[in-house]
């Protein structure tokens, strides 16, 4: 016989909703980092150049902000998902053994 195991799925959603929530904190430091730019003069004269470089790097940085928002995003669905496939795998089992103790 095999090892058998159990899964509490209110957990799961519970952990997927979790994971959610740090998905929209993540977004949200994108969202400021779009927001909050170097104006041309911040570093002076002498260092202009600086707020474009800096610029070019910030969208580089938010972009990787932006794109673990979506993977903390996906990974919640994904949970959410497996929560959903063993309550539908048990109530599915449940009812095949229910079924199969019945008489014709």
């Amino acid at each position: 016989m095999t090892d058998q195991f159990s899964v509490i799925t209110d957990d799961i959603a519970a952990h997927a909703r979790s994971v959610d929530a740090i998905g929209d904190g993540v977004q949200e430091a994108g969202d400021a980092g779009r927001t909050v730019r170097a104006g041309g003069d911040a570093y002076g004269k002498v260092c202009n150049f600086l707020p474009p470089l800096m610029g070019f790097l910030q969208d580089t940085l938010i972009q990787g902000i932006t794109d673990s928002a979506n993977d903390l995003r996906d990974t919640a669905a994904k949970l959410r998902a497996t929560a959903e496939e063993y309550d539908s795998t048990d109530a599915g089992s449940a009812d095949a053994i229910t079924r199969s103790g019945r008489l014709p």
